[in-house]
């Protein structure tokens, strides 16, 4: 990350979810804020070569029909890992 750079108003709309969500977990409340509120904030951090970075697939090098390697849970394994790393 860089520039990172937090406006006056992004404290603002940040502290107010923190109170209408009080005693919740406050890693989820900032997530829920960086997910929607801050997101026009944070993707100015993000340098520009790190958005252009292809996607992979997860697993992709492992066979999961035929003769090859099998395991009952790679399939379940591969989609909880792409879940996980959105």
């Amino acid at each position: 990350m860089q520039n990172v750079y937090f406006h006056q108003s992004d404290y603002g709309r940040l502290l107010n979810l923190y109170n209408r969500k009080r005693g919740q977990d406050i890693s989820k409340i900032a997530c829920e804020w960086l997910n929607n509120e801050g997101q026009e904030l944070w993707k100015h951090w993000i340098p520009e070569i790190a958005r252009q970075k292809p996607e992979i697939e997860i697993g992709g090098i492992f066979p999961i029909t035929g003769d090859g390697y099998t395991a009952a849970g790679l399939v379940p394994g591969k989609s909880g890992a792409k879940i996980l790393c959105r």
